[in-house]
């Protein structure tokens, strides 16, 4: 397979910037390596035999490829990203390119799994675990509770409620999400 002309001893000065300058551990740049080896074997293909030939235009379809042709998830694209971006940035600050290819790359964005929810009997069983046995702040613990389980709020929204975002001739509490 024929390969960018210089591309590899880039690689392996950028590698070399990696152990030596970053600090990186052995795990974190064999996936570096790996990452840049489906990146070299794209270029091949796209034609870019010069690291200084890469465009952005090449970089946006090598993360397209990945993600559609691959079926890496958003989370496996986006650490490419970060490996092409630390390489591109390292090649253009040591003057080995012009331009930043990668400068303007936008990052997949990743799905946020939502929180699991609590089955009605363990909900029972928090709310009833604030009782006067465990001290003189039950009541204050288990009215706490029952707003988080009432109105769907998380822990830190509770947390962030002040005395004034209780509203008492309107019978509302603000919270801020």
């Amino acid at each position: 397979m024929a390969t960018p002309s210089n591309y590899d001893q880039q690689v392996r000065d950028f590698f070399g910037y990696l152990r030596v300058e970053a600090g990186l551990s052995p795990a974190t740049l064999d996936a570096y390596r790996r990452d840049l080896d489906l990146l070299k074997e794209y270029l091949v293909v796209a034609g870019a035999f010069c690291c200084s030939d890469v465009t952005p235009k090449h970089l946006a379809a090598h993360v397209r490829y990945l993600h559609r042709d691959r079926g890496l998830q958003a989370s496996s694209v986006a650490r490419h990203l970060s490996t092409i971006r630390m390489l591109f940035r390292f090649l253009h600050a040591s003057n080995r390119i012009e331009k930043d290819p990668a400068k303007l790359l936008e990052t997949p964005t990743r799905w946020k799994r939502l929180p699991d929810v609590l089955s009605p009997k363990k909900m029972k069983q928090l709310i009833e675990a604030a009782n006067p046995k465990f001290g003189r702040l039950w009541q204050r613990d288990r009215a706490l509770v029952e707003l988080m389980y009432a109105g769907g709020l998380r822990a830190s929204e509770v947390a962030g409620i002040k005395p004034d975002d209780f509203k008492e001739t309107l019978a509302v509490v603000m919270v801020t999400g």
